[in-house]
């Protein structure tokens, strides 16, 4: 082992259960963007017992499909006219009704006999959504016809913060029609969804700030070099660290390349009960971390793990966990 980023399957579906259990709801697992880089096909294949997964694009639901589990897809995007050709032959399919056009080309151009469709509410988000309560009525009228089931009705809720105003505009709506299944979740707000029939979660699963729920991603490396660096000489592009000192250098094999974000000198990676620093500019394929002397070239550099948690890599970076999983392109190993 060089390097390798290590998905506990195991730990997902602990969380995953965890989550269902401290909400008493139906679970909808959000597994877009290839399941946030960890892999689409090998997360839903640990999800039997969902009802309803969710995603994001026209390709995940025909490589969900191909999979043939029980569970239908919830299609959390709109549908442009050219896709409706590509989603006549799944037949487990939940389509989103984002507004009133929406509803009117399924009507007119999507030739199925049976349409299950998620009815989506804009309550802030303001990407797509139904606007107001008129625009709701007309929706609801054009699908009132044998060609459409409403099974759902949800929104996105933008952060905690916001929380009590969207619930308060989305509960308006349900005072015009409430179908089976209502989910207003984002991971910031799902432990507030006593009123609502299902939890929408994504991220929430692979990594939260609560102890109780298990680490599901690693990243480890070993370095490929030890290099000792004298006083006053400088380190990688445009000198970028320069030695006040003599200093101990291990070489990662990891950079830029594989979607780690080249902000992140300064930030500490962690090994054998320790914290090291990341030290000049990071390269597209090498990264460069101050060690010791006493340190071992065979030890196992933990760059994301339970004990440097993505997290505190987002923080650091002042951005979200999502952008940094997402970004990640490294040989995967699964335990399962």
């Amino acid at each position: 082992m060089i390097i390798i980023e290590i998905i506990n399957l195991k730990n997902y579906k602990y969380n995953y259960d965890l989550i269902k259990k401290i909400t008493k709801k139906e679970i909808i697992p959000v597994i877009k963007s290839n399941a946030y880089g960890l892999g689409l096909e090998k997360v839903a294949n640990i999800l039997k017992d969902a009802s309803i997964i969710a995603v994001n694009s026209i390709d995940e639901i025909g490589r969900l499909s191909s999979l043939k589990c029980h569970f239908q897809i919830l299609f959390l995007n709109k549908l442009e006219l050219n896709d409706y050709n590509k989603i006549k032959k799944f037949d487990n399919l939940i389509l989103s009704v984002t507004s009133e056009t929406d509803a009117l080309n399924m009507k007119n151009y999507l030739d199925l006999p049976s349409i299950k469709v998620h009815i989506y509410i804009d309550t802030g988000m303001n990407r797509f959504g139904i606007k107001n309560h008129n625009e709701y009525k007309k929706v609801l009228e054009i699908l009132s016809c044998d060609k459409f089931i409403i099974d759902g009705v949800y929104t996105h809720i933008t952060s905690l913060n916001n929380y009590h105003k969207q619930k308060e505009l989305f509960d308006d709506y349900l005072t015009i029609f409430k179908p089976r299944l209502t989910h207003v979740c984002a991971t910031s707000t799902y432990m507030y969804c006593e009123s609502y029939d299902a939890c929408r979660i994504g991220l929430e699963i692979i990594c939260s700030k609560k102890n109780y729920y298990k680490n599901v991603i690693t990243l480890k490396a070993k370095a490929i070099e030890l290099r000792v660096i004298e006083q006053n000489q400088t380190l990688g592009y445009n000198e970028g660290y320069k030695a006040n000192k003599k200093t101990y250098v291990a070489i990662l094999p990891v950079g830029y390349s594989n979607g780690l974000d080249r902000r992140i000198t300064g930030y500490s990676v962690y090994c054998c009960g320790r914290y090291y620093k990341i030290i000049g500019v990071i390269c597209m394929n090498h990264m460069f971390v101050e060690v010791d002397k006493t340190f071992n070239i065979q030890n196992e550099i933990e760059i994301i793990s339970k004990n440097n948690s993505i997290y505190k890599m987002a923080e650091y970076l002042k951005t979200i966990p999502g952008e940094i999983l997402t970004r990640l392109n490294f040989p995967k190993t699964y335990i399962e």
